[in-house]
């Protein structure tokens, strides 16, 4: 769903795919601009277990064919070199911190990455308020694609783990808490 309506903040060509017959769509498009290797997106794949890098569009349309990609999925060009931020933005709490992985293309932590802390960039976070804003998320972890200068959203969830992050479970439960509750309060 988050694909759907934030397409526009993600990679160029990412495509939400509902049906085969979307898939043909994305087929006619990615032939067209010569993309190579694909990322896939499993609905509800969380922490890095829902994505699948395939040699082209032609592998992941034969897999989906015979019934082992369920729809529906988010599908995307790979990006070479990418690198992945994540933000945490509570309020006005905000941190920042590189994930990498050295051993594969999943950047999750636990699936080999390792964090480290970055103080945030205003680009960055004008760019994830624009995000929060036009899904109408109140507080999110918001992940970034960095494909050379250029980034993109990788994804946003309200509860995206805490694992690499500097806030201890104890302030950030509290600083949920404060937000749920001025929401609360102001209805």
């Amino acid at each position: 769903m988050q694909a759907a309506l934030l397409e526009r903040f993600m990679p160029p060509s990412t495509r939400t795919v509902y049906t085969r017959h979307d898939l043909f769509e994305v087929i006619g498009e990615y032939g067209r601009e010569k993309v190579g290797r694909v990322v896939s997106k499993l609905d509800r794949g969380d922490g890095g277990l829902g994505i699948h890098l395939w040699s082209d569009i032609e592998a992941l349309h034969n897999q989906a064919t015979f019934g082992s990609l369920p729809f529906p999925f988010v599908v995307q060009p790979y990006l070479e070199n990418c690198r992945d931020l994540r933000l945490v933005i509570l309020g006005d709490y905000c941190e920042a911190y590189w994930r990498e992985n050295p051993a594969g293309f999943r950047n999750n932590l636990h699936a080999g990455g390792i964090s480290r802390p970055v103080e945030p960039e205003a680009a960055w976070l004008d760019f994830a308020a624009e995000v929060m804003q036009a899904g109408d998320f109140p507080y999110g972890h918001i992940d970034l694609l960095f494909s050379g200068e250029v980034f993109f959203l990788g994804e946003i969830n309200l509860r995206g783990g805490l694992h690499g992050a500097v806030i201890s479970p104890e302030e950030y439960r509290a600083r949920i808490e404060a937000i749920h509750q001025a929401f609360i309060e102001a209805r």
